[in-house]
């Protein structure tokens, strides 16, 4: 299973969700670790960051709001334990997972504010609930870098009442009070 992965990954086709769940699936029913199988830390990390990227997708599209079945398991749980058998260290895991996470909030608010401000509120509505179930699936810490790299990448995207507004509306429609502005 890892090798036909890795030979989609050489045919020039990106690692597919349904073959990192599979693989995912099979590592957490056998307790297999699969660290020594792959030698090449840009692998791992490639493997780890399509499987984020996918598994933000699905959590935005409300497709798997607290378990998953498309997963196989919650988003983080999947998320977590695909890169402990892929034999990624648990602070790499969480700075892929925090990149990820910055970068689809960073589009999502960018979003948000085009909508906004042509006027399409239900597409601005839908954009937040993705963000907020993104969220709320994956908070970013606080003292996230990555976070912090957000906000100032959006300063002058904004003005301070659009920025303050959606904000707002996420703390209120998804509960996320640690949310600031």
């Amino acid at each position: 299973m890892l090798r036909s992965l890795q030979n989609a990954k050489v045919a020039g086709q990106e690692f597919s969700l349904l073959g990192l769940t599979e693989l995912q699936r099979v590592c957490r029913q056998g307790a297999v670790d699969l660290s020594g199988a792959i030698q090449a830390t840009a692998t791992r990390d490639a493997m780890l960051r399509i499987a984020i990227q996918e598994t933000l997708k699905q959590v935005a599209a409300v497709r798997v709001p607290r378990g998953g079945a498309a997963l196989g398991a919650a988003p983080r749980e999947f998320v977590c334990g695909l890169a402990a058998s892929l034999g990624v260290p648990d602070a790499r895991t969480v700075t892929l997972v925090s990149s990820g996470v910055a970068a689809d909030a960073r589009a999502r608010l960018l979003q948000i504010t085009v909508e906004r401000r042509s006027g399409r509120l239900h597409a601005a509505a839908r954009e937040r609930a993705a963000l907020g179930a993104v969220l709320t699936a994956f908070p970013l810490a606080e003292d996230a870098a990555e976070a912090e790299l957000v906000g100032a990448g959006l300063r002058d995207k904004f003005t301070a009442l659009e920025l303050e507004a959606v904000l707002k509306e996420l703390v209120s429609s998804w509960a996320l009070g640690w949310l600031t502005w």
